[in-house]
């Protein structure tokens, strides 16, 4: 039983450590406001694609509704509409990173 338990403690232990990937094409930005469909990323208001994913520090899924005003941010523009389709919210470790 305890080797059982030591080998969950180590699996959410490097689950906890594991590092985000995001895609190449993914670009890092400032949210600055998001007033469901669209958002402010910098100056520049784009509107949210149709599905588009938004997750949070955790990689959990976020409703758009629910987006901060602002938050360091990666995120990635569908190629043949020029609409957001891809949302991460950055933790702190993550924004510090270049």
């Amino acid at each position: 039983m305890r080797t059982i338990l030591f080998l969950l403690a180590v699996f959410a232990a490097t689950l906890a450590a594991a590092e985000r990937t995001f895609p190449g094409s993914a670009k890092r930005g400032e949210l600055n406001s998001a007033e469901f469909p669209y958002v402010q990323i910098g100056k520049e208001v784009i509107k949210l694609a149709p599905g588009a994913k938004i997750y949070d520090e955790k990689n959990q899924m976020v409703m758009p509704t629910r987006l901060p005003q602002k938050a360091p941010i990666r995120y990635s523009i569908e190629a043949t509409t020029g609409l957001v389709l891809n949302i991460w919210l950055l933790s702190p470790d993550e924004a510090a990173q270049k």
